[in-house]
């Protein structure tokens, strides 16, 4: 007897086990993830240029700000990925890479223009992926994550806005 209550007792314990691994995300969601990261790795690349590159400090200002959204978003999305067997790339978008690279050899307001064209085309490409899954994500934890950030990109788009003009 004591045998067969140990046996439930570990078919139990195993199931209940069983309930916390990790959660798989739809194929959605999964693209949407590694889109979200792939962006926020561009965005923290360029705006940790301009932190220290930018003239004008409104572009310092939104590059700092922009660069600790991205790292505290992409904290979030890594450890979302893990919970949901989702495999990241860690890698910016070629785009980013691109920008980064324009970036560099620019100086002075030059620099504050073409960061601020930079991250009004990015976040102006970045917001229909974000309302897509804000408003389809199977997942509601993702798409409170989607609307959170969508918020910010909006705030982003129109700092750029202000800057670039």
């Amino acid at each position: 007897m004591k045998f067969a209550i140990a046996m439930i007792a570990a078919v139990l314990i195993a199931g209940l086990g069983a309930g916390s691994a990790a959660q798989a995300a739809s194929s959605n969601d999964q693209s949407f993830v590694n889109t979200a990261q792939s962006d926020l790795l561009g965005q923290y690349a360029i705006a940790a240029l301009a932190r220290s590159k930018a003239s004008n400090a409104n572009a310092k200002a939104l590059a700092s700000e922009i660069a600790t959204n991205a790292d505290t978003a992409n904290t979030w999305l890594k450890k979302y990925a893990a919970s949901h067997n989702i495999t990241l790339e860690n890698k910016p978008p070629t785009r980013a890479d691109m920008q980064y690279g324009s970036l560099q050899s620019s100086t002075g307001s030059s620099f504050d223009q073409q960061f601020a064209q930079d991250v009004n085309v990015d976040t102006q490409m970045q917001v229909g992926d974000f309302q897509d899954a804000a408003s389809s994500a199977s997942d509601p934890e993702l798409k409170s994550f989607a609307k959170q950030q969508l918020a910010e990109l909006q705030k982003f788009t129109a700092a750029a806005s202000k800057l670039s003009h």
